[in-house]
């Protein structure tokens, strides 16, 4: 199973660079907004809904990246009292919890994603985007997400990834 993580990591770490480069381009977009308004007196339409979509892509589609490389905040007070199995068990309910989680929400995005293909939604704002383009970002990032949670799960069960790595760290742990 080592070749399903790597491709998942693979696929988090493509995530990770798509919402950098996203978040270059709602720092482009946002200059060019205050430089037509600001700078030249001149009446902006699409910028502010392209910033705000892209903001909320950059979450969607980051997320994957983030939990690949445990950059997500964590409450370490449980873990920190639990003996290395209970730690373990703990680690992996944990993980079985969100990708459960993340699975139901990136079938409700996918069927959200589908409403607004099929039934040509458009935003109301000045641009009037057809709606499933930004909507694509919820199911996309929500089942990658989903991949990479069920990659952590396999890592757990195969004792190849310690529970709460950054707790073995400071312990001196090894993986069970």
């Amino acid at each position: 199973m080592p070749g399903f993580i790597r491709a998942v990591t693979k696929l988090s770490n493509f995530c990770g660079w798509l919402a950098a480069c996203m978040v270059v381009a709602v720092m482009l977009v946002l200059c060019q907004l205050v430089i037509q308004h600001y700078g030249m007196g001149e009446f902006t339409t699409w910028q502010s809904e392209v910033a705000t979509y892209f903001m909320i892509a950059i979450a969607f589609v980051g997320a994957p990246y983030v939990m690949q490389t445990r950059g997500h905040i964590r409450v370490a007070v449980l873990p920190a009292s639990l003996t290395p199995k209970a730690r373990h068990l703990l680690s992996l309910a944990a993980a079985l919890f969100s990708l459960a989680f993340c699975l139901v929400l990136a079938w409700d995005g996918l069927d959200l994603w589908r409403e607004a293909y099929g039934e040509h939604w458009t935003s109301d704002m000045a641009w009037g985007i057809s709606l499933w383009i930004p909507y694509l970002s919820l199911p996309f990032g929500l089942a990658v997400l989903s991949l990479q949670y069920l990659a952590n799960v396999v890592s757990l069960a195969q004792g190849m990834e310690a529970p709460f790595p950054a707790q073995a760290e400071e312990t001196g742990e090894d993986a069970p």
